[in-house]
């Protein structure tokens, strides 16, 4: 029985998909590429917590090969993070922490709603740093604490990689770039709060200049903001707030969240003016950030029983401002997902009411309605150490020259005991008119596959007491044959707990 439920698994329309952490439900891969690498650093250093010292280093081996390193040491006083991507150019981000008072290195600081910095779940902090080829802060912060009064201030100066137009900047990379010109940014921040046992109000001064213009006449060298932001926590309620002020410009996100056993909800309500966003804030809006804009979403989620539970969303934009593309745009998700004692499926069905143009969010024309993706994921036990995963998606695209649609399917046979793990599958991708994006563990946090795609998957890892070794083999099986072979090291030297 267990045979032909996982024979049936595999051959039917939906897809399943292995234990991986499943993205935000309304998030679209293309318009957050920047944000996978960090966000498989930031996986990485919570892996490493329990640990005083841990070491992981990947070497990804075939064209365009490079090694990947994380590190942590730390004591009860201190704590040393970084990362290091070796190529022909050299990429590290590193950071030192006293206690909590005193940071030193890059950072990622969060506060609020993330209209200035990153956005906070709870109160303001300075984070890991970032995926080694991504900008952050880097200079010094400090926290102080006087009883039920919090403060946060910092300082950071460095020459970011530019693209230029007539000595003016044209583009300001997310991630280090070998380009030949350079501006130096300097950004300095001071914020004070008061937090209670269940909620906290603050403000903060931010300033950042840049030492060249920019090309568009809307973005100013130097910028000053000040924000009010507060959150609260009551329980079945949870409230929080951000406004920001520049200039004369306002702009404002609020959340609300509401739990009742089983059930959940959460609206959020975002505005922009003529709002130019600091350089490490977090993303404003899902669907469009250009001109001035509100935007409005919903999500909610029900678990009627233990093993499903029923996840949707819907968001609404409009463009208040003067440019040409549609006054609405929309996207609505649900997800269902059931698992039991040795299986598990989750499905999402994503309908976007937009043209995605490019991978950075930036021009849109008109409004396409007829723009869906389909995924389902899950796994199936089918003998006590054996397990068969699938993943797979579906994406239709109306364009206005062309249709772009694509699939991507694959299935793994895996073996998983408490020291081995063996797993060996195949993939087949095929698009028309654009690039499926697959989320993975390389620096980049995702593959791009081209028109066609075959390929075969091999992966083995031991777990012994001080850490772990995988290896893991990608084969082309269409020209020109590429092969991907990634070795991995990961040390655990010793437990904090």
């Amino acid at each position: 029985m267990k045979i032909a439920l996982a024979l049936l698994l595999g051959l039917c329309v939906f897809c399943l998909y292995g234990e991986e952490p499943e993205d935000d439900l309304t998030t679209i891969t293309e318009l957050n590429l920047d944000q996978l690498a960090d966000d498989n650093a930031q996986t990485t250093y919570r892996r490493f917590d329990p640990f005083e010292a841990a070491l992981s280093s990947a070497w990804h081996l075939g064209e365009d090969g490079y090694l990947l390193s994380y590190l942590q040491v730390k004591s009860r006083d201190f704590a040393l993070r970084g990362s290091l991507k070796q190529t022909e150019l050299k990429q590290a981000n590193l950071q030192f922490k006293y206690h909590s008072t005193l940071t030193l290195g890059y950072f990622r600081p969060a506060l609020g709603q993330g209209l200035v910095l990153a956005k906070s779940n709870n109160t303001p902090y300075l984070g890991n740093p970032p995926a080694a080829q991504s900008y952050a802060p880097l200079g010094l912060a400090g926290r102080l604490s006087y009883k039920q009064w919090k403060g946060l201030a910092l300082v950071s100066a460095q020459a970011r990689a530019v693209i230029l137009d007539e000595g003016k900047i044209s583009s300001l990379p997310k991630t280090k770039k070998d380009y030949l010109a350079n501006t130096i940014e300097d950004i300095r921040a001071l914020s004070l709060w008061y937090e209670a046992a269940n909620w906290h109000l603050g403000g903060l001064v931010y300033r950042q200049e840049y030492d060249r213009g920019f090309v568009d006449s809307g973005a100013d060298s130097l910028i000053w903001v000040e924000t009010l932001f507060a959150k609260a926590n009551f329980g079945l309620h949870e409230f929080g707030l951000e406004t920001a002020r520049q200039k004369e410009d306002i702009a404002l996100k609020a959340a609300w969240t509401m739990r009742s056993g089983a059930y959940w909800h959460r609206w959020r309500y975002s505005y922009i003016g003529q709002y130019q966003l600091p350089a490490y804030a977090a993303k404003t809006m899902q669907i469009s950030n250009l001109d001035e804009r509100e935007e409005i979403s919903t999500e909610f989620g029900y678990a009627p029983l233990p093993s499903l539970e029923i996840k949707a969303a819907a968001i609404l934009n409009r463009r208040l401002g003067d440019l040409s593309d549609p006054a609405w745009l929309s996207q609505s998700s649900i997800r269902l997902t059931y698992h039991d004692s040795d299986s598990q499926i989750s499905g999402t069905l994503k309908v976007i009411d937009r043209e995605i143009l490019s991978a950075i969010d930036s021009t849109y024309t008109s409004s396409i309605p007829l723009h869906y993706r389909i995924q389902i994921r899950g796994y199936q036990q089918v003998f006590p150490h054996w397990r068969l995963q699938l993943n797979a998606r579906y994406h239709y695209q109306e364009k206005n020259a062309a249709l772009a649609s694509g699939f991507w399917w694959q299935q793994d046979l895996c073996y998983i005991s408490p020291k081995w793990e063996l797993s060996l599958g195949y993939a087949i991708g095929n698009s028309a008119n654009f690039r499926m994006i697959i989320e993975d563990d390389s620096s980049l946090g995702y593959d791009s596959i081209g028109k066609h795609s075959l390929r075969t998957d091999l992966c083995t890892s031991y777990n012994a007491g001080f850490g772990k070794i995988q290896a893991r083999w990608l084969q082309s099986l269409k020209e020109p044959f590429q092969s991907k072979v990634t070795l991995q090291l990961a040390l655990r030297l010793a437990s904090s707990k």
